[in-house]
């Protein structure tokens, strides 16, 4: 009665021993992933930073071409009057 009692904890004890081997790869494979993750997350986070930096150098270049096209039509629409009225008069 008391063997089989040792046989059974005995058993018991191999497979909780074999589980807490299974968990241990699992977390070791986790933890190996958890970290592969972690550095795409900051090349991600740098490419985003970069992107943003260009986008506002972008959008500040255009910003100043605008005006610039913006003041160029101006002082175009303004020498045709000039020249419509330069005409006319002649």
């Amino acid at each position: 009665m008391q063997s089989s009692v040792i046989a059974r904890k005995s058993s018991e004890y191999v497979e909780l021993q074999d589980r807490y081997s299974a968990l241990e790869v699992t977390n070791a494979e986790l933890s190996t992933e958890m970290e592969s993750v972690k550095a795409r997350e900051t090349e991600m986070l740098e490419l985003t930073q970069k992107i943003t930096g260009r986008n506002a150098e972008l959008q500040s270049e255009n910003s100043v071409l605008t005006s610039k096209v913006n003041s160029e039509s101006k002082s175009v629409s303004v020498t045709i009057k000039m020249h419509s009225i330069l005409s006319f008069s002649q």
